[in-house]
């Protein structure tokens, strides 16, 4: 029995011994190469986005319905009267909301903003509006891209 004792021992002491002389070996990494596979994980990452965008705009097909529920909220006086009243500069607003996709998955698109709009803030009561943290209608400043 003391045999298999010894030998359990032995068998741990090896492999600690064959983990540890890897990581001892191992050249530490300088702080170039560390900023370079940073800016290669980001290049990667770039390129993953350019590759879905592209499946996407290959794939994608306006749906009509949703199209038509855009337009007819647009339209729509009461959407109007609250871009008008809370967004800080509503012909930025408009500008931006024009740049939007139609509709898609991953980004924030029209057909997300007038659901927003419509399901969520409108149904707020005016005076609690102020505290949302969330508010698609708050642009910074003129030009802000609010989808990055």
């Amino acid at each position: 029995m003391k045999i298999f004792k010894y030998g359990k021992m032995i068998l741990a002491g090896l492999l600690v011994l064959c983990l540890c002389i890897p990581a001892v070996a191992a050249e530490v990494p300088s702080e170039e190469t560390a900023v370079d596979a940073y800016e290669m994980f980001d290049e990667v990452s770039e390129g993953i986005d350019t590759i879905r965008e592209i499946h996407f705009n290959v794939t994608y097909v306006e749906d009509p319905d949703v199209v038509a529920y855009i337009e007819r909220m647009k339209k729509n006086s009461k959407v109007q009267q609250t871009v008008q009243e809370d967004a800080p500069d509503p012909e930025s607003w408009w500008k931006w909301f024009d740049t939007l996709p139609i509709d898609h998955s991953m980004y924030v698109s029209q057909r997300y903003v007038m659901e927003w709009l419509e399901t969520k803030y409108m149904t707020i009561p005016k005076e609690d509006r102020s505290f949302l943290a969330y508010n698609l209608l708050r642009v910074d400043s003129p030009g802000t891209n609010l989808t990055s």
